[in-house]
């Protein structure tokens, strides 16, 4: 009998503690959710929201084809510090259906912008611009300098170049071991092309 009374005494302690427990989570979570709520207000009203929103806009425009209004868009987010917006804004000018030709020289004013503010994305198309003399003399040293630091920051386009570069010895000499190396680090992102040369240099 004194077994289960003392079973019993504990079972009704514990049952007691628990509202208490459950106040005390309730409490927690109410501080979580009004920290996540500050912040997220705070996020929405800053500048960094509006210029992801300005980007955005831009980018629907885009895809209408409302090319001026697009740019407009952009325009305003790069103004604000959205780095992405500038190497959107100088890609623009490369299309040829919105201003009946190309202007890479002002596409590559675009580019460095957006790589002054660490957009990898603007790395690999100064590279591009470097390698084919778009906007800029033709510079091999400095294409390879930018697509390098592209794939190093993780950008896969430039990881996939990269490796093509030193498979077929394209202003590299040619390295099998690089190759495979940086196809590798393209294939682990998903990159179906990279995934398919590691296969054909097994």
């Amino acid at each position: 009998m004194t077994i289960k009374k003392t079973t019993l005494k504990k079972r009704t302690t514990k049952t007691r503690r628990s509202p208490n427990n459950r106040i005390l989570l309730l409490g927690i979570l109410f501080v979580v959710c009004c920290f996540f709520c500050v912040s997220f207000s705070s996020f929405v009203g800053s500048p960094e929201y509006e210029a992801q929103v300005l980007f955005e806009q831009g980018d629907e425009y885009f895809k209408d084809e409302k090319f001026d209004k697009a740019l407009e868009c952009w325009k305003q987010a790069a103004e604000k510090g959205y780095a992405e917006a500038n190497a959107a804004i100088g890609m623009l000018y490369t299309e040829r259906i919105f201003l009946g030709k190309v202007d890479y020289k002002t596409a590559f004013e675009w580019y460095r912008k957006g790589a002054e503010l660490g957009d990898v994305k603007a790395y690999g198309l100064i590279s591009g611009c470097y390698q084919q003399g778009h906007g800029v003399p033709q510079n091999e040293k400095e294409a390879l300098k930018w697509r390098i630091k592209a794939a190093e920051k993780g950008d896969v386009i430039s990881q996939y170049i990269l490796g093509a570069w030193y498979e077929t010895g394209q202003i590299v000499p040619k390295d099998k071991s690089k190759a495979r190396e940086w196809y590798q680090k393209a294939a682990e992102k998903g990159d179906e092309a990279a995934q398919e040369r590691l296969k054909e240099l097994q």
